[in-house]
């Protein structure tokens, strides 16, 4: 094992001894450091990396930029014990990431969306309705609102809160009073059907498991 190869190992073991799982950049900086290598060389050199990021043209810019950025964090990293490792600036490859432009409803949609929920019929439908009207009316992401527990729901005065908990946080979740959404949530199965377990999940499908839209 080269020394780059011992040195990008490290760095990997200890970016994921810190909570980063680094699962694309690990492949990519031993493929790096492989690079380096067939190139004859013994540090990382910025025309080097440049070249290396570029490889494939038939991929995005921003797949470049990326490239480019794991090498730019390893060389900082480097840095601290081979003095002639060069870091890659920011603005090398720059790329304006495109982004779906949201699409936002009227309130005339959305009423028509949680009547087609209810035409589903059943728990099916009102599970649906519920989700939909969870989304509108606080803002929770779709994975956010389908992990919510039964005991989250509580009423809070004049106001309802949701609890919810993501990344060991917890956090309150306001909606107001003209949400229309029952303090109960969805239409509860009857005792002997709901799974037994001291938080189950608020929105259930038909066969009394979490809800899953894949």
């Amino acid at each position: 094992m080269s020394r780059l190869q011992k040195a990008v190992q490290d760095y990997i073991d200890m970016r994921r001894a810190l909570g980063f799982k680094l699962t694309e950049a690990a492949v990519g900086l031993r493929d790096f450091v492989s690079f380096l290598k067939r190139r004859s060389a013994s540090h990382i050199t910025i025309p080097l990396a440049l070249e290396w990021a570029q490889q494939n043209p038939a991929v995005q810019p921003s797949q470049w930029a990326q490239r480019l950025t794991w090498v730019r964090c390893f060389a900082r990293y480097r840095s601290a014990t081979d003095g002639r490792t060069q870091i890659p600036p920011w603005g090398l490859l720059p790329h304006r990431p495109r982004r779906a432009r949201p699409y936002l409803y009227t309130e005339e949609e959305i009423q028509q969306l949680l009547e087609g929920a209810l035409q589903l019929g059943g728990l099916r439908g009102w599970t649906y309705y519920s989700l939909f009207g969870l989304l509108c009316v606080t803002g929770l992401r779709l994975s956010e609102a389908l992990n919510l527990r039964e005991p989250a729901f509580r009423r809070y005065r004049s106001r309802r809160r949701c609890s919810h908990d993501t990344n060991w946080k917890v956090w309150q979740i306001p909606f107001g009073a003209d949400s229309r959404l029952d303090s109960e949530g969805p239409p509860r199965l009857p005792s002997t059907s709901r799974p037994n377990f001291p938080a189950s999940p608020l929105l259930l499908s038909c066969i009394s498991t979490r809800e899953s839209f894949g």
